[in-house]
């Protein structure tokens, strides 16, 4: 219900269910940070990187690093379902 509004295309209205909702600057800015951060996640778990950057020695701060990603997400999407984002605005 939440992550949909994260998906949409960048534009300042959207039809959803047959009615239209205006999107606000600051909705697609939250919209922005949430696929950016997702988008960072992915690109971290790319397995072509993982074979050269994750080893014995290194997999701590490996873990550490994904970790980080990992919580900026998730402050970036309590922000988006949260505040005056996307997903207020099309209630």
């Amino acid at each position: 219900m939440y992550i949909r509004t994260m998906f949409q295309v960048k534009k300042e209205s959207v039809d959803i269910d047959g009615v239209n909702y205006v999107i606000s600057n600051a909705a697609m800015v939250e919209m922005w940070n949430c696929k950016e951060s997702l988008v960072d996640i992915f690109n971290f778990l790319d397995p072509e990187r993982i074979d050269m950057e994750r080893t014995f020695e290194t997999y701590q701060g490996w873990k550490k690093e994904l970790i980080k990603f990992c919580k900026e997400f998730d402050k970036n999407y309590v922000k988006h379902m949260g505040s005056k984002g996307a997903f207020n605005e099309m209630n």
